[in-house]
């Protein structure tokens, strides 16, 4: 697929994201970034914590058992985010990293295409 522009391809990047996030896992986010570098795709999600999962999060044992079930769900739905990735870019996916970050309440997902 064509985009006239990176950012072209970003925005539409973020869209699906949002779309993907609310549509498999059930959550919204308060802004979604997607960042196009060379062959690389960034996609931030921050404010995807709801209320309860905060107030967990500030236990240690609650904060690593938000991080346990957000990589289970990520990793269960990773064929259908790197069809999304495949659909939009024509490149496959051959690597990617899932980063939660609690603290900051925001997750990060980056996506190496070749």
């Amino acid at each position: 697929m064509e985009y006239k522009s990176n950012k072209d391809l970003e925005s539409r990047i973020t869209r699906e994201m949002s779309r993907f996030l609310k549509e498999q896992m059930g959550e919204q986010a308060e802004a979604v970034i997607a960042r196009v570098l060379g062959d690389t795709i960034i996609v931030r999600f921050k404010g995807v914590l709801p209320p309860a999962e905060i107030r967990l999060s500030k236990d240690p044992g609650g904060a690593r058992l938000i991080n346990e079930l957000k990589e289970k769900l990520i990793e269960k739905t990773k064929p259908l985010l790197e069809s999304l990735i495949r659909d939009l870019t024509a490149a496959d996916v051959v690597w990617w990293i899932c980063i939660p970050a609690l603290m900051r309440r925001q997750v990060s997902v980056s996506r190496f295409l070749h």
